[in-house]
């Protein structure tokens, strides 16, 4: 799994898609379809997210972009770092819902170094 630090070009790569034009709903990030293709994490502030499961072709309406400063947001902003985009005309990409959880939980001492794993995805 590979986690870049999250800076405004990475989140804007990374961005929370969603099937509703309104960024509401479950959130998605791209995935692969099959179980040993490599996954990308997204690491904004103090959390860490990633696609659960094998990726599935879904329309895309929205564009979720996590955003550090609400003046950040030149979309329309729907919660305090949320800033949402609709795509017009919806766009078909390969996605999975996505889990999360604070970096601190991961218990990791800089500098550290991932490891490609071997783990499926169910």
């Amino acid at each position: 799994m590979d986690f870049p630090e999250a800076d405004d070009v990475a989140i804007r790569a990374k961005a929370r898609l969603r099937g509703s034009d309104d960024c509401s709903g479950s959130p998605l990030l791209d995935a692969p379809p099959e179980a040993d293709g490599d996954v990308a994490a997204v690491v904004f502030d103090t959390g860490v997210f990633w696609p659960t499961g094998r990726g599935a072709s879904r329309v895309i309406r929205s564009k979720g972009t996590l955003v550090r400063e609400s003046t950040d947001c030149t979309d329309v902003l729907v919660a305090p770092q949320l800033c949402c985009a609709a795509v017009k005309d919806g766009e078909t990409r390969v996605t999975a819902p996505i889990t999360g959880l604070q970096r601190a939980d991961l218990h990791l001492r800089m500098p550290f170094r991932l490891e490609q794993g071997t783990a499926a995805v169910e």
